[in-house]
């Protein structure tokens, strides 16, 4: 700040503040809330891993005994072929042929053979998208922000918590976002899978007796030069005299060991980082809804300017 008094020299004042520290912090913070959620998360994502490989597993047993039993086969039949006496009676040749192939169950073999392969593509498939999924969540914090895909984003958060809803609710997805934004794809994606946990803990709150299902909703779109994604739950709901303080460090209504309540306080503070902003309605008894609102790079082809504030988004809180 520059001060002029009439007749002194002027004079230039500023201020430096190291903020090295408090980036430090904030950047073990958010470690910390994604080592919580991953050490949540992990006995869902064994399991998920676990059932496909069985498939693939008990599919390997079965090809292994089908390609035993045909290696006999085949040696048995070589047998045949070169005994002499049933090379004089091709009656007889076809009648050993025919038992030989009986007892091989050669027929079931073939029968199941393809669903075998399929399954065990399919097993290998699942683990392959999980494992993808949590190394795309698990991208380094701090990174420089990249081209992401949000609406990738998103799966890769439901893939890696499916254990966590998919007993208690139905996920219906309406993505719409045809660009790619300029983030941190791993603070975002934390971001996304905070909520999406927050919203199966409140479906599971509600529908505890398991009579019904809730349903998690998840939309995006692009809305004059932002990105606006909204992810509402038929949960319990947020209480009015909490409301105020959902995004307080350190707040949860969670038991004891069950939660740092750093989940929303940090993820406020990664979409202000981004320049971005997170909300949310709530009503109790019937759900909650929040919205996360990121800018689309300007620079981008095609892109606008982000206006002040987004404009309405169907259903949108503003």
């Amino acid at each position: 700040t520059a001060i002029e008094e009439p007749g002194s020299p002027a004079i230039l004042v500023s201020l430096i503040r190291d903020v090295s520290q408090r980036k430090a912090r904030e950047i073990e913070a958010r470690l910390v809330q994604k080592l919580e959620s991953m050490g949540r998360l992990a006995a869902g994502i064994a399991h998920e891993i676990n059932t496909p490989i069985q498939y693939v597993g008990d599919s390997i047993h079965f090809l292994g005994d089908g390609i035993r039993a045909m290696t006999e086969l085949l040696a048995r039949e070589a047998e045949l072929f070169d005994d002499p006496d049933l090379r004089e009676d091709p009656e007889a040749l076809r009648l050993r042929l025919r038992a030989l192939r009986r007892h091989a169950d050669l027929d079931y073999f073939l029968k199941h053979l393809p669903g075998a392969l399929q399954r065990s593509l399919e097993g290998v498939d699942r683990v392959t998208g999980i494992v993808q999924a949590m190394r795309r969540l698990a991208h380094h914090d701090g990174g420089e922000p990249t081209p992401t895909d949000l609406d990738g984003t998103i799966r890769t958060a439901l893939t890696v918590s499916r254990n966590e809803y998919k007993y208690h609710a139905d996920v219906e997805l309406d993505l719409g976002l045809d660009r790619e934004i300029v983030c941190d794809p791993g603070d975002i994606g934390q971001v996304v899978l905070n909520v999406v946990l927050n919203a199966a803990d409140a479906i599971r709150e509600r529908f505890a007796d398991g009579a019904e299902r809730g349903r998690i909703t998840i939309r995006s779109r692009e809305s004059g030069g932002w990105a606006v994604v909204q992810i509402a739950d038929t949960g319990s709901g947020i209480p009015d005299a909490i409301r105020d303080r959902v995004f307080e460090p350190f707040f949860t209504t969670k038991p004891v060991g069950s939660g740092t309540g750093q989940g929303l306080a940090l993820a406020r503070s990664v979409m202000e980082r981004h320049g971005g902003a997170i909300e949310f309605r709530s009503e109790a008894g019937v759900g909650t809804t929040f919205e996360l609102r990121l800018p689309i790079e300007a620079a981008a082809p095609g892109a606008v300017r982000p206006q002040a504030t987004p404009p309405p988004f169907p259903g949108s809180l503003t």
